[in-house]
C-alpha cells in the first residue's frame, strides 16, 4: 500500500508540475462534469469505444493534424478549408460534418457544446462516439 501511495503521489506531482505537455487534455479536464481515467473508462464496456475515446483524449487519432506530424499526409488542413483538422475542429467546427453535429446537438440537448463535455461526460460520450462513427472521421 505504501508503494501504491508513493506512486500515486509521484504521478500526481508529475502531472501537476509538468505543464509543458498535454495542453489540450489539461484544458478539457477542467470542464465541470469531466470524468477521467478509471471513472470514465471503467464505465465503457465496448473496447472500440474506449479506444476511440482514448485517441480523442490523447490526440493520437487519424485526423490530418496528427498524420501530418509523421509526414503521412501533405497538409494538416481539413478538406473544408476552414482550418487544421484537429479534434476540436472535427467535433465542434467542421462544416463538412454540420448535419451530423446538428443531430449530435439534438441528442445531447445542451446549448453550447464543449469539448470537455463531449469527451468526459458519461452521458454524452456515447453520442460523441456515434458522431465519430456517422462521419467516418477516424476510419472506424
Amino acid at each position: 500500500m505504501h508503494i501504491k501511495r508513493e506512486a500515486q503521489k509521484q504521478l500526481s506531482n508529475t502531472w501537476n508540475n509538468n505543464t509543458t505537455t498535454a495542453h489540450v487534455l489539461r484544458c478539457i479536464m477542467k470542464t465541470e462534469g469531466f470524468k477521467a481515467g478509471t471513472k470514465l473508462y471503467n464505465s465503457i464496456s465496448n473496447r472500440k469505444t474506449a479506444t476511440i475515446l482514448a485517441w480523442l483524449h490523447t490526440r493520437h487519432y487519424r485526423l490530418k493534424q496528427y498524420q501530418h506530424q509523421f509526414n503521412l499526409v501533405n497538409s494538416p488542413f481539413c478538406e473544408c478549408g476552414e482550418g487544421k483538422e484537429t479534434v476540436e475542429h472535427y467535433l465542434l467546427e467542421c462544416i463538412l460534418h454540420a448535419a451530423a453535429r446538428k443531430e449530435l446537438r439534438n441528442k445531447i440537448e445542451i446549448g453550447e457544446i464543449k469539448l470537455g463535455l463531449l469527451l468526459g461526460d458519461l452521458k454524452l460520450v456515447k453520442h460523441t462516439i456515434e458522431f465519430v462513427a456517422s462521419t467516418k472521421g477516424l476510419d472506424i
